[in-house]
């Protein structure tokens, strides 16, 4: 939640230059926080109530001076008439969600006082929900969220609705779970059942406090009986939650309070699987040294801790399973070994060196070349010793077919292929040429030209 706060901020950007009437030069005393300069332009008759029509969703000044806590000027603005409840255009945020995200106390009370409405709600919009706001989210839901619980305060003494949920179930709890704001996850707790509060989702309240790395309430929700071995609607526990975002002390925490090291989510991963994604090596240490499974297969490709590990590049975590006795030609489901899902050159080599069977082949005859996620140096390394850039795969497709097919396709990579003798005629068993699969028009181009030279 912080962080999804901050990035909507930081989108804000303010750009007031160039303007040259009353108006415009009240924007840029108030955003240049000028108290005495925005008193003498409202006294000669400057709209309290202007826009910024050349800002991103075009807030108000009492936006801007709300955002930035300027008291004085949002002192002078509202005894000129400006409006509490005026939105921009942007998810519907006034002024108080301004004050209630950056922690504005004093701000909110001169809001509330003029008569901000306490429960306002922003509006629905599918851009900004790719950001994180969500049709629903009151200022209570923000100040909690970002932990400032003097704001929060100020608007539960107001009346805000602390029972409040947003279009994706999101509580005013799950917010003060997150944000650590205990005091209110009390007082919402003699409200109603807080066991039962998830959003839709299925989380509960242990999930976001994981999420905020609030030990506190943590502690505090497993002491009011809440299941440290609760799945969410991917079957995802508490535990895997912690383990993919490298939190060793919630991870020590939820095992010591009974957390199961094996469990597994609907695609059959482990919390150690998302740890070795994750790259936290003392997490990954701790799940093993508690008995999780480092062979286990799971996600939808079957593969293993060390297969992810491999192909995220965490040379340490890699080097420790195979310390630890994991094959280095394990395969997944796919028959995919972790070379063939390494990505960068570094990790190509460790693996080499501890034996890894360069010629391996998946299941669909795939070798080392076919893997499109390939970096240039990593594809230049592996042809160094010795892999075959003729390599068929079942379909009769070569390794430029795939590098040539891939929407992530490298041109530099593919003329690396030509070359060192690839065929830019080779047809697989659908009749197709490189050319055919290709997407990328410079790659397009180069298979165009050297098809005409080399007939």
């Amino acid at each position: 939640m912080k962080i999804k706060f901050i990035i909507f901020l930081s989108i804000l950007m303010l750009s007031v230059n160039g303007w040259a009437d009353i108006n415009s030069d009240l924007v840029k005393a108030v955003d240049n926080n000028k108290v005495k300069k925005v008193a003498e332009l409202l006294k000669k008759g400057a709209n309290a109530n202007t826009r910024s029509t050349t800002a991103m969703w075009k807030p108000t000044i009492l936006h801007l001076a709300a955002k930035n806590g300027y008291v004085q000027i949002v002192k002078l603005l509202l005894k000129k008439g400006a409006k509490v409840n005026v939105t921009m255009s942007f998810a519907g945020f006034t002024p108080l969600h301004y004050a209630a995200v950056e922690g504005h106390a004093e701000v909110a009370r001169l809001l509330i006082k003029k008569g901000a409405k306490v429960d306002f709600k922003t509006n629905d919009s599918a851009f900004y929900s790719s950001l994180g706001i969500t049709k629903g989210d009151t200022p209570l839901y923000m100040a909690a969220g970002m932990g400032h619980s003097d704001v929060a305060k100020l608007l539960v003494a107001k009346k805000a609705n602390i029972l409040s949920k947003d279009e994706n179930g999101d509580t005013i709890a799950h917010a003060a779970c997150e944000g650590g704001v205990k005091w209110l996850v009390q007082l919402i707790a003699k409200k109603t059942d807080i066991k039962k509060i998830k959003n839709n989702n299925k989380k509960d309240l242990l999930y976001s406090a994981i999420e905020g790395n609030q030990q506190k309430i943590i502690k505090w929700l497993i002491s009011k009986g809440f299941d440290v071995n609760a799945k969410d609607d991917y079957g995802k526990t508490l535990l895997h939650s912690a383990a993919e975002n490298g939190k060793i002390d919630i991870v020590k925490l939820l095992v010591k309070n009974g957390a199961k090291v094996t469990a597994l989510d609907d695609s059959k991963s482990s919390p150690l699987h998302e740890a070795a994604e994750n790259g936290d090596i003392e997490v990954v240490q701790f799940l093993i040294d508690k008995g999780a499974d480092i062979k286990a297969r799971g996600g939808y490709d079957g593969d293993t801790p060390l297969h992810q590990a491999a192909s995220h590049g965490n040379i340490v975590i890699v080097m420790l399973f195979l310390e630890k006795g994991v094959p280095v030609d394990i395969r997944d489901k796919n028959g995919k070994t972790p070379l063939m899902v390494a990505k960068e050159k570094d990790m190509i080599w460790l693996l080499l060196k501890n034996g890894a069977n360069l010629h391996a082949k998946a299941n669909d005859g795939s070798s080392v070349l076919h893997n499109s996620d390939l970096s240039v140096e990593a594809f230049k390394y592996l042809v160094s010793k010795g892999a075959d850039i003729h390599a068929k795969d079942k379909n009769g497709s070569t390794p430029l077919h795939s590098q040539a097919g891939s929407y992530l396709s490298d041109v530099k990579l593919v003329q690396f292929l030509i070359d060192k003798g690839a065929n830019v005629h080779a047809k697989n068993k659908d009749n197709k040429k490189p050319l055919d699969l290709a997407s990328n028009d410079k790659v397009k181009k180069l298979l165009k030209r050297h098809m005409k030279t080399k007939k």
